[in-house]
């Protein structure tokens, strides 16, 4: 076989790398794209559902024409891989949000970003933006949305009315809902306190509060992190939730509610989708624990170097007994064994499958001869069957190796403890407090795109929080899952009618082998990004390829197999060995005596023409001719 046909099978498998996360990308797009179309067909059918789910109709153009920020963070830019109206609906109105009560601050991003501020830190090379995502619940309804991975973000706005939290409640509450889901990154929020200022809003930024999700390897927990200041040395202390709950599902594309409530009694409540996932109080379930303690380990205190802490010691006068056999072996054979009667020694302890059957597709020319496979010999189970051989058993004179034996060390004077000394950051916490609130913000990094942020709450009621979240939240939940219903049920009709399901289950497996590959290339991926070429990657996106990285590494091993089929082929044949004088003097005087063809001669045929020379075998000639007759 030439290599140009040797190449030829692995340009076909590459082709399929390339363009099966085409395919896939564009499938999926599709059925949302009819999904939602069916949704909005629904709702235009049925206004009494709408007023069921709590959606008035309204228009808001006037709205959203009043701010010239929201048009900007709406409109896509070139590069941007995430989706952030769908195609078409970029001024989609008609949401009204519900009541959301009395909050010290709420934000539905229904009017952009006109209470926020970015930071003027360079380092947050990432603008947030504002729309209604990929495959918005309700048409209109906006969020705030993170427009591109490999990068880090800072947003911040004030909040009033929080500079005393020793006798109120404290509730932050705020909807994620992730379109690609969410390998490495956060959607957490924080709350910076006194010193805030939003323009300098950064990783360093001292605050009361920091609470949502985050996932990245081994990481996967929605963090309750609070500060307190020690007022003696103005130190600042993180306290971390002992065992935080996980993250909500991070792939099922739907939204989910993130409630944290500290009430003024120093219990508080973590919620995810409005169930408690963890509850406790601020005194004990944080590490390290708000009370300072009042004494601490001497850091200078050290260990004298002739402490013994040793408590037992091998005996250094014993000796090993001269009966004491240390190769002795563990088991030795049970010469009192018997055979047992009804023993069958001919009888093989597994036998060919008497009720299997040779395939019906099997072919002994290219798949061997076909042999059953082996079970049991049923004969064997009563007593046994083969070669008998007499069991081992336990030997009563194995002893091991011998070792001295312990005694008490009577130079051994206890554990060894740096002393304590006063602690003089301690004082007495009488009852733990969140500090004052100034603001709230986003500061994050992350390597995912796609994450949308709404409706978020910040008050003083958990009862007022929940009941707008029944409005909005518990809404939204029903309705993504009545449309997941309905996508299912179509995707499986769709399904039952191609093919036979033939070829669907090999696209999934070639897809999910690729998406453990692009899983893999994730640390490449971030070094191109860094080093530049992260707009190229995000034209891909545009193409609607959804795995870069498979693209990008099959591309050059596509162009060197096509280089060896261009270069490859069959070896020239050998030239025909020049014919002797004779023969050549024989060949005209036979040409002279007729002209009649002879078996020596060129034979030509309308459609085929073959050449033979007299240098050919006989044999080899016939077969050609006969071949062409044929």
């Amino acid at each position: 076989m030439s290599l140009r046909f040797a190449a030829l099978p692995f340009l076909c498998l590459f082709l399929l790398v390339i363009l099966c996360p085409l395919c896939t990308s564009r499938s999926e797009a599709l059925v949302l794209t009819t999904a939602d179309a069916d949704a909005d067909a629904d709702a235009l059918e049925d206004d009494a559902t709408e007023d069921d789910l709590g959606v008035t109709v309204d228009d808001h153009d006037d709205d959203l024409a009043d701010s010239d920020d929201d048009t900007a963070a709406s409109a896509p830019e070139p590069d941007q891989p995430a989706v952030i109206d769908p195609k078409g609906e970029e001024e989609a109105s008609g949401y009204v949000v519900p009541d959301p009560g009395s909050p010290l601050f709420f934000d539905a991003f229904q009017d952009g970003l006109s209470k926020w501020t970015h930071s003027s830190d360079p380092e947050y090379n990432g603008r947030f933006a504002v729309g209604q995502g990929a495959k918005p619940t309700f048409s209109g309804d906006r969020a705030l949305i993170i427009p591109q991975k490999a990068r880090r973000y800072a947003l911040s706005a004030n909040v009033p009315g929080m500079d005393d939290l020793s006798e109120k409640h404290f509730v932050a509450q705020y909807e994620v809902k992730l379109d690609q889901g969410m390998t490495c990154g956060g959607a957490y929020i924080k709350l910076p306190t006194t010193g805030f200022v939003p323009a300098s809003f950064d990783g360093s930024t001292t605050y009361s509060v920091m609470f949502g999700p985050d996932k990245c390897g081994a990481t996967d927990k929605v963090h309750f992190i609070f500060q307190s200041k020690n007022p003696v040395t103005g130190k600042m202390t993180e306290h971390h939730l002992k065992s935080p709950p996980s993250v909500a599902n991070t792939y099922d594309r739907k939204t989910h509610l993130y409630t944290v409530a500290v009430l003024n009694n120093g219990t508080f409540k973590v919620m995810i989708d409005g169930d408690v996932k963890k509850e406790g109080t601020l005194s004990d379930s944080f590490e390290p624990p708000v009370q300072p303690p009042k004494e601490i380990d001497d850091p200078d205190d050290k260990k004298p170097s002739d402490w013994v802490d040793t408590a037992k010691i091998p005996d250094p006068e014993a000796t090993k007994p001269e009966d004491w056999d240390e190769d002795a072996p563990k088991e030795i054979v049970d010469e009192d064994a018997v055979k047992p009667e009804g023993w069958l020694d001919d009888e093989p302890s597994t036998i060919p499958d008497p009720e299997a059957k040779k395939p019906e597709a099997w072919d002994e020319d290219e798949d061997g001869e076909w042999v059953a496979s082996p079970v049991p010999n049923p004969k064997c189970e009563a007593v046994g069957c083969g070669e008998w051989k007499k069991p081992m058993k336990k030997n009563p004179d194995y002893k091991g190796k011998w070792t001295a034996p312990l005694i008490d060390n009577p130079k051994y004077v206890g554990p060894w403890k740096p002393r304590k000394i006063p602690n003089e950051e301690y004082y007495e916490v009488t009852k733990p407090t969140l500090l004052p609130v100034k603001g709230v913000g986003f500061e994050i990094w992350t390597m995912d795109q796609g994450v949308l942020f709404d409706n978020l709450w910040i008050g003083t009621s958990l009862d007022e929080a929940t009941k707008f979240a029944d409005s909005t939240f518990k809404l939204k939940q029903k309705q993504e899952i009545e449309i997941e219903q309905e996508e299912n049920a179509k995707m499986e009709k769709e399904s039952a009618s191609t093919d036979n399901g033939k070829l669907s289950p090999v696209l999934e497996k070639i897809n999910d082998a690729m998406d453990t590959l692009e899983s893999l290339l994730e640390p490449v991926e971030t070094w191109l990004a860094k080093a530049g070429f992260e707009p190229y990657l995000n034209k891909l996106f545009d193409l609607g390829i959804q795995k870069p990285m498979t693209v990008v590494v099959a591309t050059p091993i596509f162009f060197v197999l096509i280089i060896l089929i261009v270069l490859g082929g069959k070896k020239k044949a050998p030239a025909p060995a020049a014919p002797t004088e004779s023969e050549t003097t024989a060949d005209v005087g036979a040409k002279k005596k007729t002209d009649e063809p002879t078996p020596d001669d060129t034979v030509e045929d309308a459609s085929t023409t073959t050449t033979t020379t007299k240098d050919e075998p006989e044999s080899t000639i016939r077969k050609r001719r006969t071949a062409k007759a044929e």
